[in-house]
């Protein structure tokens, strides 16, 4: 599949940054795990992690690329299945997003305390946030997606190698 039939079928443009990386990306696997802070409080952490970003032979496949509610197209992956998005919906085009497929932002505190024996620091901050009611309202279809970036350029600037504690 092309670029431009990927837009065809999309329905959408790609933006520049990301059409001139997919022109010159072939191999999905990273040579090692990255990491990319978030822009804002969220209750999986403070850094995203990716293991593959999808070339346009990934997109082009059988594979579910496409999240057409919230205009979300996925452009990389982990091995705990969280997809990292480029948004083609207005007001957000272009912008990076990681989506927490666990939908976390509706657990209650108990869940919380219940399946993690020790929250890190930014977690319990998040959820005393959220129970203070001072978090910064998102809108409603994108609760469970986390802004990471402005442009895919700007993401591709944020990755960085994950550091293996010994």
């Amino acid at each position: 599949m092309t670029l431009d039939d990927f837009e065809t079928l999309l329905g959408a443009k790609l933006p520049d940054d990301y059409r001139e990386f997919l022109k010159t990306h072939h191999e999905s696997q990273l040579p090692c795990t990255k990491l990319f802070p978030f822009t804002e409080k969220t209750p999986i952490g403070e850094k995203g992690v990716l293991d593959e970003l999808l070339t346009i032979d990934d997109l082009g496949s059988d594979r579910p690329v496409w999240i057409e509610d919230v205009g979300m197209v996925i452009i990389g992956d982990n091995l705990f299945g969280y997809p990292t998005c480029l948004c083609l919906k207005a007001p957000h085009v272009g912008q990076i997003f990681y989506f927490d497929i666990q939908q976390r932002c509706f657990w209650e505190d108990e869940q919380f305390y219940r399946m993690f024996e020790n929250l890190a620091d930014g977690l319990k901050d998040y959820l005393r946030m959220r129970s203070e009611g001072v978090l910064p309202q998102k809108e409603e279809e994108l609760e469970s997606f986390y802004h990471v970036a402005n442009s895919f350029s700007e993401f591709q600037g944020l990755l960085q190698d994950e550091e293996i504690e010994e």
